[in-house]
């Protein structure tokens, strides 16, 4: 049963991965949507900063207990 579990749980995981990979292919005209964070060349898109955003909802869902 236990397997099964965790077979399901990898499963589910790697459609949400699926699913961040089609944010970052869907980027468009990146150089307008990039920002500087803090630091050297520290650069981050709009899309990285969704990608990150849907990927930490989805997985705390799937994942409660996993913290990010």
């Amino acid at each position: 049963m236990r397997g099964h579990m965790e077979e399901s749980l990898k499963e589910k995981i790697r459609g949400i991965v699926r699913e961040a990979g089609k944010i970052l292919l869907s980027a468009d005209d990146i150089a307008s949507a990039v920002t500087q964070k803090e630091g050297f060349s520290n650069y981050v898109t709009e899309f990285d900063k969704r990608t990150q955003e849907f990927l930490i909802r989805e997985l705390t869902a799937a994942v409660p207990d996993a913290t990010f």
